[in-house]
């Protein structure tokens, strides 16, 4: 068990049975379905679609409208569960995908791309959104001003200016907080509630990303269960660009995590539906783990305990289409079940009291799911405690 599929103990251990993957290889997920692997039911993206100014590996550019839709064909045709898009997509390659997915019938998710609103995305039929990446931008009255830093930003670090990049992006930053507009919030709640668009919060991501400095979370239990090289790389005191990065930017981080707490309860408050995630795997957001602390921290940001258990459980259902299936409790849905020793509507934490799953079918109790802690911790080469 290595690299894509390392996570999948983690993940059933903490009672988590599906997981939406929007960076995943297809032919991995469906190599590991083929042989019956033990694994969360996985949703996949299969690739990063990104303009030419990207942070990221292995994304798929397009050049040109027939290219992007070309792109979105090949994908469908793979087995992808939905188009990923991201921050540098020119305006008409992103209509190009949008109206692609929207002929096949196929969701597309992910950032908001530099050259539209949120406004316009959700229009176009984005069917979620991550991180608030975009709304935040639209929840200010400062967005022109934005548009230019996010410019100079590129210009910056396509010029190997590193430290004016550092500074726009800290200046951006600080912008969706100090200009944070309750009215402009409101707007754009609206109009992804009337689209039907949803949001992913990853409040436990931005706590995590930005309260990293001064080694916050390297004593964190769940540690034990990452290899030393992936410790190494969430480390801000050893990570590049992080490690130069002035307190400034720091600050502006962990007042962003305010504001997006403010966000999400207005756009939950406005019926925009809401799915948990955290995107694992960077800054000690811990597989498995992390989706308890973004339920706690929803429930914290006002949502009640209900509304939270939904954004893992039966809105991920509607998402996919699957709601006669998945979600619920009932008769002729599929025996996935998660059995917790405490009720969760009287204590949200209680969601980490797994007792037993039921996957496929088939009972795994506390001493098997521990067994698979075990494995973790060997396979990230240390010993359980």
């Amino acid at each position: 068990m290595r690299g894509y599929e390392y996570f999948n103990a983690l993940f059933l251990a903490n009672g988590v049975l599906g997981v939406r993957d929007l960076w995943g290889n297809l032919a991995v997920r469906d190599s590991l379905e083929s042989v019956g692997y033990l694994m969360p039911r996985k949703y996949v993206s299969g690739a990063i679609m990104d303009g030419p100014f990207t942070l990221l590996q292995g994304t798929l550019q397009p050049k040109s409208t027939a290219e992007a839709t070309q792109m979105v064909d090949s994908l469908y045709k793979k087995g992808a569960d939905f188009i990923k898009v991201y921050d540098d997509l020119s305006k008409d390659i992103y209509d190009a995908i949008a109206t692609k997915c929207k002929q096949l019938g196929m969701p597309f998710v992910g950032h908001v791309p530099m050259s539209i609103s949120a406004e316009y995305a959700s229009e176009m039929g984005r069917k979620s959104m991550e991180h608030l990446n975009g709304i935040w931008r639209s929840c200010t009255n400062k967005q022109e001003a934005i548009d230019s830093l996010q410019q100079l930003f590129k210009e910056n670090f396509l010029s190997n200016n590193l430290p004016a990049a550092v500074n726009s992006f800290t200046t951006i930053n600080g912008m969706y907080s100090e200009f944070y507009n309750e009215a402009a919030a409101n707007e754009i709640a609206n109009t992804l509630s009337k689209n039907g668009t949803y949001v992913t919060p990853t409040l436990v991501l931005i706590d995590k990303h930005w309260r990293r400095k001064g080694g916050t979370f390297l004593e964190q239990k769940a540690n034990k269960y990452i290899p030393e090289n992936l410790l190494t790389q969430w480390n801000p005191e050893l990570s590049f660009p992080e490690k130069m990065f002035p307190p400034a930017t720091w600050e502006a981080g962990q007042e962003l995590l305010k504001t997006s707490s403010k966000i999400t309860k207005i756009i939950s408050e406005n019926g925009v539906k809401l799915l948990a995630g955290s995107d694992c795997g960077v800054s000690y957001v811990t597989p498995g783990f992390s989706l308890h602390e973004e339920l706690n921290m929803l429930v914290k940001e006002g949502l009640s305990n209900g509304e939270a258990l939904q954004t893992a459980t039966i809105n991920p259902a509607y998402f996919f289409g699957l709601a006669d299936s998945l979600g619920t409790i009932a008769e002729s849905k599929y025996a996935e079940l998660v059995i917790l020793e405490n009720n969760p509507l009287d204590d949200i934490s209680n969601t980490t009291s797994v007792d037993a799953i039921i996957k496929s079918g088939k009972l795994y109790n506390r001493a098997q799911l521990d067994s698979l802690l075990s494995q973790s911790a060997e396979l990230a080469g240390k010993s359980e405690l």
